[in-house]
């Protein structure tokens, strides 16, 4: 849901508004703050503006939107998407499920909070569930996208813990929810892998 904040000043009686989105704030160690444009008075003739934003689908919305995009392109479009009608009746949680070359590839996404970053805890249940569907179908990889619109909390993304039998991926986009556009962060991706023998490599 879309939060505005506005803002009034007495002496002037005068309220300025802004639309709270991530690339809008700057983050600190204890907060965040907002810039509130002078241009941007709360009259009657921002309605129009106000009712654009009211109207935008859900961030979770585009964001899938976007990623099955992203999805597209970083497979140069090989990537065949499984429709949920046709998932396994057992597969576990995990947001969606790809073939490409006859190899299917586990799909999900965390999504940045601008209090605590990204939530751990979801991150073990996502990675908990793909190996499970490893243990039942034995897929083979399973790609976590970290999804935020701020560069700083892109740089907290963890180690991924390696996963018996599958390659696990964590990939650092940045949304930009006006162009619905995710950009791929590579100095901070991480590839890890792990058999009988455990390999890391640094995606530079």
């Amino acid at each position: 849901m879309p939060v505005i904040v506005v803002i009034c000043d007495p002496k002037s009686e005068l309220c300025y508004w802004q639309v709270v989105d991530f690339q809008k704030l700057t983050l600190h160690k204890k907060g965040w703050t907002l810039n509130v444009p002078s241009k941007n008075q709360f009259v009657a003739e921002c309605a129009d503006d106000l009712r654009r934003i009211s109207e935008r689908l859900q961030k979770k919305d585009l964001l899938e939107l976007a990623l099955r995009d992203w999805i597209g392109w970083s497979f140069h479009h090989r990537m065949r998407l499984v429709s949920e009608f046709a998932l396994p009746e057992d597969y576990m949680y995990l947001w969606t499920l790809g073939n490409v070359n006859d190899k299917y590839v586990m799909f999900d996404y965390v999504l940045s909070n601008e209090r605590i970053g990204f939530e751990q805890e979801k991150v073990a249940r996502l990675c908990e569930a793909a190996t499970l569907n490893h243990r039942m179908f034995q897929f083979r990889r399973f790609l976590l996208a970290f999804v935020s619109e701020s560069q700083q909390l892109l740089a907290t993304i963890p180690q991924p813990e390696p996963i018996d039998g599958i390659v696990v991926e964590f990939v650092p986009l940045l949304f930009d929810i006006e162009t619905l556009s995710l950009r791929t962060c590579l100095q901070t991706r991480f590839l890890f892998t792990r058999r009988r023998d455990i390999r890391a490599i640094m995606l530079i």
